[in-house]
């Protein structure tokens, strides 16, 4: 009679475990999903916030392209005083400059990718040839 309650309590105990062991990997598995969810919805914000960013500079930039557009025009009409050949290198640099304004935004207009390490490698060679060309555009305005 010993025998048969105490392997009465050992399969009780046993099924008791299977069944909390069972549970347990059910709640483990609501947990997981959880966390892919959650983990889903970061990597969306993350991507928003890339791509909000990414359209702000892109904004940026583009208000400087049209900045620039306008700086052309406005040198074009500007007369300098000079030679002939003077005002041919003056209007092949304005030529130059409006070549390199386009260029800048042909490669922003292209670019779409949203991963973050090739967004700032972009943003900073990107933002180098707005410089380079800001500085170009200041050389060629103050020249007389």
């Amino acid at each position: 009679m010993k025998k048969s309650v105490l392997t009465l309590g050992m399969l009780a105990s046993f099924f008791a475990v299977s069944l909390t062991s069972c549970k347990d990997a059910e709640t483990n598995v609501k947990d997981t999903q959880e966390e892919v969810l959650d983990a889903r919805v970061d990597l969306m914000e993350s991507k928003n916030a890339a791509a909000e960013a990414l359209e702000k500079f892109k904004l940026d930039v583009y208000e400087k392209i049209s900045s620039n557009n306008k700086k052309i025009r406005d040198l074009r009409v500007k007369e300098i005083k000079g030679t002939s050949k003077e005002k041919e290198e003056y209007t092949i640099r304005i030529d130059d400059l409006q070549t390199k304004n386009e260029a800048l935004k042909s490669k922003l207009d292209a670019y779409t990718s949203y991963d973050e390490s090739s967004y700032e490698t972009f943003k900073s060679d990107l933002q180098e040839n707005a410089d380079a060309l800001e500085r170009e555009f200041q050389e060629l305005e103050n020249r007389k």
